[in-house]
């Protein structure tokens, strides 16, 4: 009789919103004086960024800032679709120092089966005896191609760095996880780095909500005082 909610029928407050279209996910948070980030992807994993000139994309209309951290490469401007444009100029503008080339996807499955592995042995059942002479045994072997999450909804994230401390709103599954993560790459103590958790798309596995949070974060701290929002590209989600 002391439990006010455990065991209680309890109302869900978040349904209306859902089926109405009002929540806010992570995608609509808005902060004033919001501005919006674009992060430019190497081609290939491993690669790193030799030289950008980003001359003539700082002159673009609304950038604020072009950021490189080591071969981090993205871009600050005051509406969604200048950052979109003055990625797309960043990409041409990169020269990276290329990584090493991904398998051939047309034989991923027998690249996969030359990878060293360590094998061990969980159980070991006796074979039936055969019925008769004539029992045929049939083997077959099946696979099958990557599948990817695609979360309705692209990864997400908003970070501002005011007064030497970092807040980011993430979709993040686990925010003391992925603070734990921001301390290492931003060198900053925990004390000063907040993660609120604002509702995004579901996903089976991972999707990219810690990995924008970091993105979006690095961006926040090149403009302090500047909420940055960062939504991941298509290409960001699915090839990267």
């Amino acid at each position: 009789s002391a439990y006010k909610i455990v065991g209680q029928p309890v109302q869900r407050r978040d349904i209306p919103g859902k089926v109405t279209g009002r929540i806010s996910y992570v995608q609509d948070v808005y902060e004033a004086g919001m501005v919006h980030g674009r992060v430019v992807r190497p081609p290939r994993y491993g690669s790193t960024l030799e030289s950008v000139d980003s001359s003539a994309v700082e002159k673009m209309p609304g950038i604020i800032k072009v950021v490189r951290d080591g071969s981090f490469l993205g871009v600050v401007a005051e509406r969604e679709e200048q950052a979109v444009r003055a990625r797309e100029a960043l990409a041409k503008a990169a020269k990276w120092k290329l990584g090493p080339e991904l398998p051939d996807p047309k034989n991923i499955h027998a690249h996969l089966k030359s990878l060293p592995s360590k094998d061990s042995v969980i159980g070991v059942k006796q074979a039936p005896a055969l019925a008769s002479a004539n029992t045929r045994t049939l083997e077959a072997t099946y696979t099958k191609p990557y599948l990817a999450h695609a979360s309705i909804g692209p990864s997400c994230a908003v970070a501002t760095y005011l007064n030497n401390r970092m807040i980011v709103w993430t979709h993040s599954q686990g925010v003391y996880p992925l603070r734990a993560e921001l301390v290492k790459a931003l060198k900053m103590p925990a004390k000063d780095i907040r993660c609120i958790h604002v509702e995004g798309s579901g996903c089976y596995g991972q999707n990219g909500a810690d990995d924008v949070a970091l993105d979006a974060a690095l961006l926040a701290r090149a403009v302090p005082d500047k909420p940055v929002r960062l939504q991941w590209m298509r290409d960001d989600e699915f090839a990267w």
